[in-house]
C-alpha cells in the first residue's frame, strides 16, 4: 500500500474522526506507483458519506512534507497544520535550537475572520499512550474496544481505496462497521 497504508492511515483516521467514525458509503482513489517496487508513492482519494457529505485527501512520499487538515462546514472552517507530527513543536524528529511546545489551529468564520487557537503544551505521543493505557485498564471495556473498532474501520476504508486504485479509480461501496464482537479483548 505504500503511502496509502502509511500516511493515508492518518488522513483516513482524521476524516472518520471528523465524521464521528461513520463509515463512508463509497470511496474512490487514484495513485502513482513506484516503477521499481510497485508501491504507492502518491495517492488521492475521496470518501462519500450519507447526507451528501464528502471528504478527500492526498498523501505522498514525493511531495514536500505537509500535514494539513481542513474541516469545512457551512458556517466555518478549521485548519490544523502538522496534525501528525507538528514541525513547529516536535522535538523528536525536527531538532531545533528552540521549538513551540503548544500546538495551534485556526478557525475562520463565514466572514473570513480567522482566530488562532493555541493549546496547552503537551507531548502528544505520551498522551496517546497514557489514554490508551487508561482505557485498557478501565472497568468500562467499551472505551478500550473503541480503539480496536476505529482501527478496523480505518483499515476497511483503506482497503476499499486500495481496491479502487487497483481498478483504475472505480467507485467502491462499503458495508458494515466494526462492532464490539469484531474486537477481541485479552485480559490477564
Amino acid at each position: 500500500m505504500g503511502a496509502l497504508g502509511d500516511l493515508g492511515w492518518y488522513c483516513t483516521y482524521n476524516i472518520l474522526w471528523a465524521f464521528n467514525f461513520e463509515l463512508p458509503t463509497s470511496v474512490w482513489g487514484r495513485a502513482t506507483f513506484d516503477p521499481e517496487s510497485g508501491s504507492i508513492i502518491d495517492c488521492t482519494a475521496e470518501l462519500f458519506f450519507s447526507k451528501n457529505r464528502s471528504a478527500n485527501f492526498n498523501c505522498s512520499f514525493i511531495n514536500v512534507s505537509r500535514q494539513t487538515t481542513e474541516l469545512v462546514s457551512t458556517k466555518e472552517w478549521i485548519r490544523v497544520d502538522g496534525y501528525v507530527l507538528p514541525q513547529e513543536n516536535e522535538p523528536y524528529l525536527w531538532q531545533r535550537d528552540s521549538y513551540e511546545p503548544r500546538a495551534k489551529y485556526t478557525v475562520t468564520d463565514g466572514l473570513g475572520i480567522a482566530k488562532v487557537i493555541q493549546l496547552e503544551a503537551c507531548d502528544q505521543v505520551k498522551n496517546l499512550f497514557k489514554q490508551f493505557a487508561s482505557d485498557c485498564a478501565s472497568e468500562n471495556i467499551t472505551s478500550a474496544r473503541k480503539w480496536g473498532e476505529n482501527s478496523i474501520n480505518v483499515t476497511k476504508v483503506l482497503q476499499s481505496i486500495f481496491e479502487s486504485v487497483n481498478e483504475d479509480g472505480r467507485t467502491v461501496f462499503l458495508t458494515g462497521m466494526a462492532t464490539p464482537k469484531d474486537v477481541i479483548m485479552v485480559s490477564q
